[in-house]
């Protein structure tokens, strides 16, 4: 599975609060079960608090969750 490079590094382009993170398992063009690594690549050049929004914290606000 290609990452989107475009959209990781073009955030102020796609809007920062418009990416979110997804697996798609049990597809079988996921990227588990080595999403951790995958993300750990793909994520590497963004700060602490981008990471969690593009990996969580963007879900929580779309979906409404009560999370944080």
């Amino acid at each position: 599975m290609d990452p989107d490079h475009h959209g990781l590094h073009n955030l102020d382009a796609v809007g920062r609060d418009n990416i979110c993170f997804e697996v798609d398992y049990p597809h079988t063009d996921t990227t588990w079960p080595w999403s951790r690594q995958y993300v750990e690549k793909i994520t590497a050049h963004l700060d602490d608090q981008m990471t969690y929004n593009v990996l969580r914290g963007n879900a929580i606000k779309m979906l409404e969750l009560d999370r944080v």
